[in-house]
């Protein structure tokens, strides 16, 4: 062994002359060893120094606006690394809708709009520092909120997993919020109004829907009856109201969001009284001390306090109408008593007791309660009953209804009406039905448009009479030069035709029409070609021409009648039938229809359903060879697949995006269906479009039932639609 080696551990030469002999084997060993770990400690970069920083965030899981929002933050350094972490900072990101108040146990260094920067100086390994964040939530705040932390800044080492630098939470923001509905049945459907006479039974609906994010508790519906009106007692559902004049009232799901069980007496209680009319309450405690003496109207409410030593009502109260004793209510406990407590003409609506504090509702047999404690989100509570008609005149029936958030214990209240007409006297019902066309500027009784416009009609419907009209049927009659083009709305909502059979359009409405009600009917009409072809089958040749074209067919006419919009000759041929076939070179009868004919489906069920405007858009947009014309209108009629020719496929999507609904013009092509019989190859010639003229009445026409008299009653009314040859233009009149 050379005593260099032994210098590493600080003995001197002489020191190990001195003391050599003393050293044993196993002690010169371990002296080796230790000044080898010395080493390697000492050669250790600084980076080696670890630690893991978690970040972990909570707050409460339900919040309402106004509330102070305590956000919780926990940093921990875990300690298996062995280091500590200097000077750390954490930045909180707080959502929107949220204002800053406070913070606890950690230093704020500065903010940026609603980011907030904190240090926590030192956290030791194995320790955890937390400090809380409090915020005020804000009306603007969204429904649900979310915070984010972040560990962004430490000093003394490096952090060995920032996956768990960051944490958020959620919070909901609750807001309580229903909405009412009060509806009577008016013969097929519920309605906001109905027309009656005396006699008759009306049946009310209300309905009340929790579209907030809170349950809704204490829900009070009252409804106020007009003078037409008598409640029929036993009619609602699903349980009696309690009736006080022409007042009805039901609780539904009574609880409270602050209260308790009574105990130690009551100390105080609201009445609301029930009587018919005005009369003077007294109320007395069991030592005969008076606690309240006062005039009460119908429906009105009072307050009094116990008056005994403790400050209660002691034991029982009685009340007094009128100086005679009406009833009496338990306020020892001993007793259920709370809010919804009936006794004779009097309602508890709200009460507290020495030991208990707010009275809690009682709870509710009838409607279920025991089960169903509160109307939760998207939940819906309904009341229905009935009422007799009694007198005549136009009568509002009103519904208030107020409840209670369960967890913010905010008061929300809602209304809404229905109306009853009671007509009194002879049933007259009738009706005007009247037709106009936008010109551009305003519906008036005549506008100008061109083959291929769109025009937009107008047909309005009035109840002149004295009774509600159903079951209306309003039919419109197109004339030939138009074709519907939907776009329709009934008093301005969507609604297209119940039925279309060529320019046949009917709207059949079931809703009533209320006396001097109006309906409303908008739909756009497209003007077509309008040409006229012979009755009765023409001679048709068809024979291809070969390879050269232009067309598939080269078709000749023949034994064509004079003064029709085809005559004697050589028309381009199509086939639009490849499911049988035709002998060329052959005399055919054949029958010729517009591909625009409304009815062609009825006259032609061959040419039914197919795709006539993207026919005739192919028509006037050709691409390529006659081959690829004839393969691109297969596609659409005759049952072709998709052509392989670019051209062609080129046509095909050309068509679908742009053919819907074409319509050509004068000096465009439109296709002529040429129609021999159903076992023979259906073809369509190509006939240029020209100006013509003629004059067309467009008629509509209206009907409707007498709800309660059964009659019916009808009106109509004309425009005319005159085409001229002048620029090809028609204008369309009153006639």
């Amino acid at each position: 062994m050379k005593i260099k080696k032994i210098d590493k551990i600080g003995l001197s030469p002489k020191k190990w002359r001195g003391h050599h002999r003393k050293l044993s084997t196993v002690s010169v060993s371990f002296i080796l060893l230790a000044s080898m770990f010395t080493v390697v400690l000492m050669s250790m970069p600084a980076s080696a120094c670890h630690f893991d920083l978690s970040i972990t965030k909570t707050a409460p899981a339900e919040v309402t606006v106004g509330d102070e929002l305590v956000y919780t933050i926990k940093v921990s350094n875990f300690p298996g690394y062995g280091y500590d972490a200097e000077n750390v900072k954490v930045k909180d990101i707080l959502p929107d809708g949220v204002s800053y108040k406070s913070v606890d146990h950690a230093g704020l260094l500065w903010h940026s709009g609603n980011t907030y920067y904190f240090s926590l100086g030192k956290i030791r390994s194995g320790h955890s520092k937390t400090f809380q964040v409090t915020v005020e939530v804000l009306p603007s705040a969204a429904d649900v909120i979310t915070n984010t932390a972040i560990v962004y800044y430490w000093e003394g080492g490096d952090e060995w997993n920032p996956d768990n630098n960051e944490d958020s939470c959620d919070t909901v923001v609750l807001r309580p919020h229903m909405e009412v509905n009060k509806s009577v049945w008016n013969v097929t459907h519920w309605d906001d109004s109905v027309h009656s006479h005396i006699g008759d039974t009306v049946h009310f609906n209300i309905s009340v829907h929790n579209t907030g994010s809170e349950d809704l508790i204490n829900i009070n519906i009252t409804d106020t009856f007009p003078p037409c009106l008598e409640y029929i007692s036993g009619s609602a559902m699903p349980f009696e109201p309690v009736q006080w004049n022409s007042h009805l009232t039901w609780v539904l799901f009574p609880n409270s969001c602050d209260c308790g069980e009574c105990d130690g007496k009551v100390t105080n209680l609201t009445l609301q009284y029930n009587g018919d009319y005005a009369s003077l309450i007294r109320v007395e405690q069991k030592d005969g001390i008076i606690v309240f003496n006062d005039t009460v109207a119908p429906g009105g409410q009072f307050s009094f306090d116990g008056a005994d030593d403790k400050g209660t009502l002691g034991v029982e109260i009685s009340i007094f109408v009128d100086n005679a004793l009406h009833t009496k209510i338990h306020t020892s406990c001993s007793q259920p008593i709370g809010p919804g407590l009936v006794s004779g003409d009097f309602l508890v609506i709200d009460g507290y007791s020495r030991n208990g504090g707010k009275l809690c509702p009682l709870p509710c047999v009838e409607c279920g309660d025991e089960t169903d404690e509160m109307l939760t989100y998207d939940e819906w509570a309904y009341i229905e009953f009935d009422a007799l008609v009694v007198s005549c005149g136009t009568n509002v029936n009103t519904v208030d209804v107020s409840a209670v958030a369960k967890h913010s214990c905010t008061t929300i209240y809602g209304e809404d009406s229905a109306t009853v007409y009671v007509v009194c006297g002879n049933f007259n019902p009738d009706i005007e039905t009247k037709k106009t066309v936008w010109n551009n500027n305003d519906w008036g009784e005549s506008t100008g448009a061109n083959v291929g416009d769109t025009v937009r009609f107008n047909v309005s419907v009035h109840n002149t009479g004295n009774e509600s009209l159903t079951n209306i049927n309003i039919t419109d009659y197109l004339p030939p030069c138009l074709q519907y083009a939907h776009n329709a709305t009934v008093n301005d909502l969507s609604q297209e035709p119940t039925t279309v059979w060529g320019n046949n359009i009917t709207w059949l409405l079931g809703d009533s029409l209320a006396p001097d009600g109006w309906l409303y009917i908008e739909f756009d009409a497209t003007v077509i070609p309008e040409i006229e072809l012979p009755p009765t089958p023409v001679t048709m040749v068809v024979i291809n021409p070969g390879v050269q074209g232009p067309s598939y067919f080269d078709t000749t006419l023949s034994n064509v009648p004079e003064g029709y919009y085809v005559t004697n000759g050589s028309y381009v041929g199509w086939c639009v039938d490849l499911g049988n076939s035709i002998e060329k070179n052959h005399p055919h009868q054949a029958t010729l229809y517009s591909s625009y004919d409304p009815y062609l489906a009825a006259k032609c069920p061959s040419a039914e359903d197919d795709d006539w405007d993207m026919v005739n858009y192919i028509l006037n947009h050709k691409q390529g060879t006659w081959e690829d014309v004839q393969d691109a209108i297969w596609w659409y009629i005759g049952g072709g697949g998709m052509p392989s020719n670019p051209d062609a496929q080129a046509m095909v999507w050309d068509a679908y995006y742009n053919g819907e609904g074409f319509v050509p013009v004068p000096g465009e092509i439109m296709a002529v269906v040429c129609y021999v019989d159903d076992e023979t190859q259906l073809t369509i010639i190509e006939v240029e479009v020209t100006p013509n003229h003629g004059t067309n009445i467009n008629n509509v026409n209206a009907t409707g039932t007498g709800v309660f008299s059964g009659e019916t009653v009808y009106d109509e009314d004309d425009a005319c639609v005159d085409k001229v040859e002048l620029i090809s233009s028609i204008s369309i009149e009153r006639k």
